[in-house]
């Protein structure tokens, strides 16, 4: 959680695009919600499983650095390598093998919420599923609206933050 709120203040700080600040006010709203603070800790599991989709952010972060110190444009190959691996993290882990995951919790979550046989106990778990089962979606929405910019960066060989 507090990378998440590490991440929502540096969003603020630079005035990221929005999709930085939508990306911050779901992963918070994951944890609270899914983790027990608002309603029993229904999608705890769903949530540390989702922070796989983590797996690309050292990558990011390291492009960033190469970009901000000038590394990038002195070690080319060290910056190609470092790009390849996070387009790569990137593509594989939130979008291909993010859409079956993004499926099955989201099938999973409105399930309990709304299924005939509804695991939800009372009105507010079972708000708490269906709000698991949005995120799910919106979440996975998110990371191919990104996954088309970073392949629409490679093709034209943009290099920005």
């Amino acid at each position: 959680l507090g990378y998440f709120l590490w991440d929502g203040v540096e969003t603020v700080r630079h005035d990221l695009a929005w999709q930085w600040k939508l990306h911050v006010l779901l992963s918070i709203s994951a944890f609270v919600v899914g983790g027990g603070v608002v309603a029993r800790p229904i999608g705890s599991w769903y949530a540390v499983y989702s922070l796989l989709n983590e797996a690309s952010t050292p990558f990011y972060a390291l492009r960033a650095f190469m970009l901000s110190n000038g590394t990038a444009t002195r070690a080319p190959l060290a910056f190609a390598v470092v790009q390849f691996l996070f387009a790569t993290t990137f593509l594989v882990v939130r979008v291909l093998l993010g859409g079956p995951r993004a499926y099955e919790f989201g099938t999973r979550a409105f399930a309990a919420a709304l299924g005939a046989n509804a695991v939800a106990r009372g009105w507010l778990d079972a708000l708490a599923f269906f709000y698991v089962g949005v995120l799910t979606v919106g979440m996975y929405g998110l990371n191919c609206v990104w996954a088309v910019e970073i392949c629409r960066a490679v093709v034209r060989g943009k290099k920005e933050a």
